[in-house]
């Protein structure tokens, strides 16, 4: 079998990258919304940044590590910036788990740097 490496894109792959890489039936339901046929959709419209984009990632499992006591191992994590600050200005917010008792903290942080 030999592939054409450097041809036009079809008006499928056209829409396809225009709408930031949708999948199939999403790309055919938008499409329907605005009564736009859908070009057909064949082998060759093959799309190399999903694929390249595809997360692939190898199975995590349960740790059997039993922790005794309290701060033996804290999960952190910082979320934002918020798309809205809150009332008193905080764009951030910094989570903390301690691992034996799931006691959970929250901190607000105005900027990412005061963590």
């Amino acid at each position: 079998m030999h592939f054409q490496c450097n041809k036009s894109p079809s008006l499928y792959q056209s829409w396809h990258c225009r709408l930031e890489h949708p999948h199939h039936e999403t790309l055919k339901n938008v499409l329907n919304v605005y009564n736009i046929p859908l070009p057909n959709k064949n082998m060759f419209d093959f799309c190399n940044a999903c694929y390249l984009g595809k997360a692939h990632r190898l199975p995590s499992y349960a740790s059997n590590t039993n922790y005794i006591k309290p701060f033996e191992l804290v999960f952190c994590d910082l979320w934002g910036p918020a798309p809205v600050a809150s009332s008193c200005g905080y764009t951030y917010f910094l989570t903390c788990v301690d691992a034996f008792s799931l006691y959970t903290w929250i901190y607000p942080l105005k900027l990412k740097s005061h963590c």
